[in-house]
């Protein structure tokens, strides 16, 4: 009986994983150092300038928090699966130093993490 249970609350969710297509969030919070705010801004601008440049076509998401302790953004971005990860990105290759050398020395720390959307589960 319990096994009867248990398959007819997952019935629905097997059939919800088949019908709807799902992507993966990826979200960098980067917490700035005191008072770099501005040079990391900056370091973000040439980064976008030179990823355009470049023909750079992966998009992301830059967001500034409205409240709290210091200076926090958070970066998101979605890919479609995991194997995303590992395609080339020359024109992120093309940029990577002005990552190293204008942006990643005015953060103080970084948390990364992922979430999972599946589209056509709106309410």
């Amino acid at each position: 009986m319990k096994k009867l249970f248990f398959l007819v609350l997952l019935v629905p969710f097997l059939a919800v994983a088949q019908v709807t297509e799902s992507q993966i969030l990826t979200m960098s919070e980067l917490t700035i150092k005191q008072g770099h705010n501005e040079q990391f801004k900056a370091g973000v601008k040439m980064y976008k300038e030179c990823y355009e440049k470049n023909n750079g076509t992966d998009s992301w998401n830059l967001w500034s928090r409205l409240q709290g302790e210091g200076t926090v953004y958070v970066l998101t971005g979605m890919v479609k699966n995991w194997t995303e990860f590992d395609k080339d990105d020359e024109a992120g290759k093309a940029c990577r130093d002005i990552v190293i050398n204008m942006i990643m020395p005015h953060i103080e720390k970084k948390c990364v993490s992922f979430g999972l959307y599946y589209a056509g589960n709106e309410h």
